[in-house]
């Protein structure tokens, strides 16, 4: 079934090309964009529709902690709800909306993760200067009906040093890989 996974999630660049990883959820991981214009358009009319029907606001929940994640991914899970996980560093942009956008169609339920992964960076000025635009990040998601912004602190994620290497064959050695020796091993 589209959109559900066992407890491994693959996602497509937009090269075509998939990477797994492995999520310890039923979840799916999103990179195309197909129709989502469309849907943003039914969702945010729905969402009028409901906010006034319940006399109250429909929230995104912004989690900051594992723990609180898991309690809301169970949660969900409680109800039947399929879960969509958008990882993200912020600084979000159309890309990343058309992301959320698929996952919402698809799932009952969607996750955002915003987190600027130091692990990524070998050189400590691009982690230094990578945008951050939390506040407008949650505007965004929010706009869009996600459920949960999951955004953590480097201490939450990596509360000892992550002293892990793993072997990722040759997409290490090229492009990317070869311009910032380690990232991909930040990713994975």
């Amino acid at each position: 079934i589209p959109g559900r996974l066992d407890s491994r999630a693959t996602a497509a660049s937009s090269s075509g090309e998939g990477y797994s990883c492995s999520i310890p959820a039923k979840v799916a991981i999103y990179s195309d964009t197909a129709g989502i214009d469309r849907f943003f358009v039914v969702w945010r009319e729905f969402r009028n529709f409901a906010s006034s029907i319940l006399k109250a606001d429909i929230q995104m929940e912004i989690i900051r902690t594992v723990r609180g994640l898991h309690k809301a991914v169970a949660d969900a899970r409680s109800k039947n709800r399929s879960i969509g996980l958008v990882p993200t560093m912020g600084a979000l942009h159309a890309g990343h909306m058309s992301l959320v956008g698929r996952s919402m169609k698809e799932n009952g339920f969607t996750v955002v993760s915003v987190f600027v992964n130091p692990t990524q960076f070998n050189n400590p000025d691009d982690l230094r200067t990578y945008p951050r635009t939390e506040e407008a990040d949650c505007r965004l998601l929010e706009a869009a009906g996600v459920d949960v912004a999951f955004i953590p602190t480097v201490e939450e994620m990596y509360p000892e040093p992550d002293t892990r290497v793993f072997d990722l064959g040759p997409v290490a050695q090229v492009m990317e890989g070869a311009m910032r020796p380690g990232h991909f091993n930040g990713v994975a």
